[in-house]
């Protein structure tokens, strides 16, 4: 259930290319508030039978599949705040939130065994993150979309007298609005989801690196998943597995930062999959004498394929102009959700087929597609001004 409401990405990314970033990320993070408040309550009352709390919980988690879709938001929204020297910087510290997210809720269920406190744990801090996401600023980019000047300059100043540097607002200003005019014969119109989707298949250059970006999503989910929900079949303790695994994670958002700092985004994206592939095909290879190791080579393509999971995010902002970003970036990732739901399938077919590798096999050669794909058609985005129109790449 909670995959199925991920799908509803696809409607994120239109409502926030409509109503802004900031408006429909804090509607979704209050949201996700309000839901995690009530799994608490319904796991800790005994008012109504089991079988239709359990219906009850279903629904609850078809609706947090829905508000996880606040992250893409984010990541648009801190990338659009930032300059190109500090893109992968701004979506990392968004990365590295939801991380420690992960590590502390592995952290209390060690401690705390008992699922129904640990709801209650949860609730008490989500109900906090709401303060906190209102007073990040709207996208001055979207603004200016939207024939909002005024308000994005004021933005802007913020910006400027926080980091003490000036910034050119004039020619900010002048050439997103122009090429703000360019995108629509009828300027006091949005773009249709529709439109966006026929000018895609017009740029056929443009519709071919979308299918590439497309490919590499729902194979970075089928692997990141694949890996996420399994880690209770590797050798040793679970909750120390699961642990390890988010503190791998954060490692991948530190050498992401190094990493595509000096080497842009196209070389270390191509490594960190080709990387995943070769830990995952040296599972199976293994002799029975040292399979232990398997932790170690599953753990360590966890830190390649979050590598490549993380920075997918930033790649694919880069590479959509502002007017269609969050719409094609929200579809990218819908659709490659059907990677994630297919992640549970392919460890199942290890057990239908009698051959509990094959899911290893998968992976690999999945990851070294993608890999190829990816560095030979698709261009290198750093240190490059973010697009604001189909010509711009």
């Amino acid at each position: 259930m909670h995959f199925i409401g991920t799908f509803a990405v696809i409607l994120t990314g239109i409502l926030s290319d409509r109503f802004g970033r900031k408006r429909i990320a804090f509607t979704y993070v209050c949201f996700n508030s309000i839901l995690s408040v009530l799994s608490a309550i319904l796991l800790n009352t005994n008012v109504f039978e089991l079988s239709f709390r359990r219906v009850l919980f279903a629904i609850l988690k078809l609706f947090y599949g829905i508000s996880s879709s606040v992250y893409s938001v984010a990541i648009i929204l801190v990338i659009e705040l930032t300059g190109p020297n500090r893109r992968i910087l701004a979506s990392n510290f968004v990365a590295i939130t939801l991380v420690v997210t992960n590590f502390m809720i592995g952290v209390f269920a060690y401690f705390c065994r008992n699922h129904k406190s640990l709801s209650v744990i949860i609730a008490a801090v989500s109900v906090l993150i709401p303060a906190a996401l209102w007073i990040v600023p709207e996208s001055p980019r979207w603004l200016i979309l939207q024939k909002r000047k005024t308000e994005a300059l004021k933005i802007l100043r913020k910006i400027s007298k926080s980091n003490n540097r000036p910034m050119k607002f004039i020619e900010e200003i002048e050439g997103l609005q122009h090429s703000t005019i360019s995108l629509c014969s009828n300027k006091n119109e949005n773009i249709d989801y529709f439109e966006i989707l026929k000018l895609i298949i017009k740029k056929r250059q443009y519709l071919f690196r979308s299918l590439i970006l497309l490919f590499n999503w729902i194979v970075t989910q089928v692997i990141f998943y694949g890996v996420s929900f399994f880690t209770e079949k590797l050798d040793g303790n679970p909750y120390f597995n699961f642990i390890a695994a988010t503190i791998l994670e954060l490692f991948s958002l530190i050498t992401i930062q190094l990493t595509t700092e000096r080497f842009g985004r196209k070389l270390p994206f191509t490594i960190s999959l080709v990387l995943t592939g070769l830990s995952f095909l040296t599972i199976p290879l293994l002799p029975d004498m040292y399979y232990s190791f398997s932790t170690y080579f599953a753990l360590f393509g966890k830190f390649c394929i979050t590598f490549s999971f993380n920075l997918l995010y930033t790649i694919t902002s880069e590479f959509y102009p502002t007017f269609m970003r969050n719409s094609m970036t929200s579809f990218l990732i819908a659709i490659g959700k059907f990677g994630s739901i297919s992640s549970t399938y392919v460890h199942v077919m290890g057990d239908l087929f009698n051959f509990q590798n094959l899911p290893f096999f998968v992976f690999a050669a999945t990851s070294f597609t993608a890999a190829l794909l990816f560095f030979s058609f698709l261009p290198e985005t750093k240190n490059r001004s973010l697009p604001e129109n189909l010509d711009d790449f």
